[in-house]
């Protein structure tokens, strides 16, 4: 399962929000058992501001809802360039720029406790900068596949 956001989400108000969802239906599941009408609803108590602009608060830490095998919803965001995500993120992998400076997609939070899958996307390859750094990429979400093609000057 994926959750969209522009910025990201609010790691604390979306796991509150999964734990009261799950006691007024008489579960006790994980995180990454959350079904999707579940997930939508917890997306409906975020805070809209969040969903736009959250940075270092979202990428600072793992969102907790990618278990130690690595199941669970994994938030896919952009809104925070790759070519500054390192000033935010921890757990990335790579740079967020390719060998030219270019700006990529970045997966984020591998660990042990995320059975080395990333829990987190920053899809945003920093297009708004436009030549010679920006972006603009394309994700295919079932098998991580991406393309990526660099902003022309002018462009």
């Amino acid at each position: 399962a994926y959750i969209l956001a522009h910025g990201g989400i609010d790691i604390d108000r979306f796991q509150y929000s999964l734990d009261v969802l799950f006691a007024e239906q008489g579960l006790s599941c994980s995180y990454s058992d959350a079904t999707a009408d579940i997930l939508f609803d917890a997306m409906g108590r975020q805070r809209p501001d969040d969903l736009m602009w959250i940075r270092k608060d979202f990428w600072d830490r793992n969102t907790g809802l990618v278990n130690s095998r690595g199941e669970g919803p994994v938030v896919v965001a952009g809104h925070t360039p790759s070519v500054t995500l390192m000033r935010y993120a921890s757990m990335m992998s790579g740079t967020g720029v390719d060998a030219d400076s270019r700006g990529v997609m970045v997966e984020v939070g591998a660990c042990q406790d995320t059975g080395g899958v990333a829990d987190r996307i920053d899809i945003d390859c920093s297009a708004a900068a436009g030549a010679p750094f920006g972006c603009v990429g394309v994700m295919r979400l079932d098998d991580r596949a991406t393309w990526i093609v660099p902003v022309e000057e002018g462009e």
